[in-house]
């Protein structure tokens, strides 16, 4: 597999929430009190999102907002409107404050704002993503992504089903809607992906560098080996300290700490996946000792297996 499928298939989304938004007037809306990762999608109008980290951006008709790990903003129909609580919205269908927390809603949600002037539409997915905190990839990504119309790619084909599912309401709804964020999600972010990789100024991981992506494929291909680093500087065809000098200014860990993140997003998985002993789990991830498994978990964990087992086991899809 090439890099960008390898970060994408450790990616695990896990329940949805479609929802349909139609805002006219003066409105504003406070994304704030919200921790789950959400996609906003305009499919009519615009409307300004302002946030501490990106200021202010004007999104246009066709433009989705990614927020994969949540983040606290405003979305207004102006600059200086007044803006309301997510949660104090009349929501419809879906209870926002009564049933955000379901992992599998029966009906989408739908958000009607009435009001003078024109109208801004919006198609909204709110979801979980499984082991976040261990994953290497998001701590790279910026907290908004904005993508354009011709840089989706399959949301050509999936805002149909979008739309279809805002409406809907028959048995499987939930089953369709979980599928459907996990492909939405997962197609967002291979095309900022892939835009990123020719913008060395924006890409995450150094992916832009063909050295450096060489190196974090073959991590990714075999994760449990026994890496060194004068074996990775060979594959990126540099000297070792080189290697190691530019591998860290790009991906933000030096790459013996990135191995070690890579095998801990594993173990977070096959933990609260599995019934696996600690000492299995550590031989299986390529650790000599269970003793340096645990320390490698704690440092990037701040807890160790166990805990982080005992907190997370049967924690799936929930949105709060």
């Amino acid at each position: 597999m090439d890099l960008i499928s390898h970060l994408l298939a450790h990616l695990q989304i896990e329940s949805g929430i479609i929802s349909r938004w139609t805002l006219a007037g003066d409105w504003g809306i406070n994304v704030c009190d919200f921790s789950p990762g959400y996609c906003l999608h305009l499919t009519s109008g615009q409307c300004l999102l302002k946030s501490e980290s990106s200021g202010v951006l004007e999104l246009q008709q066709g433009q989705t907002l990614l927020a994969l790990q949540g983040g606290q903003c405003e979305l207004l129909a102006r600059d200086g409107a007044a803006s309301t609580a997510l949660a104090d919205l009349p929501w419809a269908g879906h209870q926002y404050r009564e049933e955000i927390g379901l992992a599998a809603p029966a009906q989408a949600s739908r958000l009607t704002v009435e009001g003078d002037g024109p109208t801004t539409s919006i198609l909204g997915l709110a979801f979980t993503v499984s082991h976040s905190r261990s994953n290497p990839l998001l701590s790279q990504l910026p907290e908004f992504i904005v993508l354009d119309a011709d840089n989706e790619g399959m949301l050509t084909i999936i805002e149909p089903a979008l739309e279809f599912l805002a409406s809907d309401d028959s048995p499987g709804y939930a089953a369709v809607a979980s599928r459907l964020a996990e492909l939405t999600v997962i197609g967002m972010l291979r095309a900022f992906l892939i835009r990123s990789a020719s913008r060395p100024m924006s890409a995450p991981l150094g992916i832009h560098d063909p050295r450096v992506r060489k190196v974090l494929t073959a991590i990714y291909a075999r994760p449990t080996r026994n890496w060194q680093l004068q074996e990775m500087a060979a594959i990126a065809t540099m000297a070792r300290s080189t290697f190691s000098r530019v591998f860290s200014a790009l991906v933000g860990s030096s790459p013996i700490d990135y191995v070690h993140q890579c095998r801990i997003h594993i173990a977070t998985r096959v933990l609260t996946e599995t019934s696996r002993s600690i000492g299995r789990i550590s031989e299986e991830l390529g650790y000599h000792s269970e003793r340096r498994f645990r320390d490698a978990f704690n440092r990037l964990m701040g807890c160790s297996p166990t805990q982080y087992r005992a907190n997370h086991r049967g924690h799936v899809g929930r949105l709060l």
